[in-house]
């Protein structure tokens, strides 16, 4: 089911929704960073879930970031100022859209 296809209502609640997903990507963060060394488990599990939501819903741009955010955690290939900055840019699209 892409954007397209699912009914405008359920589109606005999840649209609704995004601004409690950028809070909790704040506090996740946070609770990431506080871990010594950081824990991006927790941060993961949620990009995770809004790359399979936000396309779902028609937000692909969402989705992609959240899949970026997701590939790189995965590989390990960014630093925690990388993985810092890639969520808030996260944070500050969600706010956006």
């Amino acid at each position: 089911m892409s954007g397209e296809q699912v009914p405008q209502a359920l589109r606005l609640r999840y649209l609704a929704s995004l601004p409690g997903k950028a809070d909790e990507f704040e506090r996740v963060l946070a609770d990431a960073l506080a871990a010594s060394p950081p824990n991006w488990s927790g941060l993961r599990a949620l990009a995770h879930k809004l790359a399979g939501s936000a396309g779902m819903y028609g937000y692909d741009q969402l989705g992609d970031r959240a899949r970026e955010l997701v590939h790189e955690i995965d590989t390990r290939s960014g630093s925690a100022e990388s993985l810092s900055a890639q969520t808030l840019a996260l944070v500050a699209a969600l706010r956006a859209t």
